[in-house]
């Protein structure tokens, strides 16, 4: 059994669509900035359970966050 508590999450949509994030100790957060060339990309979790599985991953929220340069 693996002792490494990471978890892989991939982006969906957006600028950073096929990248995924490596989250620890098992806590995800429900919405997250992601930085990218001097821009934060704001992305939500979704959760879809069905009765054989569950997907988890980040959606892009159509939201970004400039980044002042002062």
């Amino acid at each position: 059994m693996n002792k490494d508590h990471n978890t892989i999450i991939p982006l969906v949509g957006g600028p950073l669509c096929g990248e995924s994030l490596t989250m620890k100790d098992g806590r995800i957060s429900n919405s997250i900035p992601v930085f990218n060339q001097g821009k934060f990309y704001i992305y939500n979790l979704f959760v879809e359970q069905t009765e054989d599985w569950t997907t988890v991953y980040y959606e892009y929220a159509n939201k970004i966050m400039e980044v002042n340069t002062k």
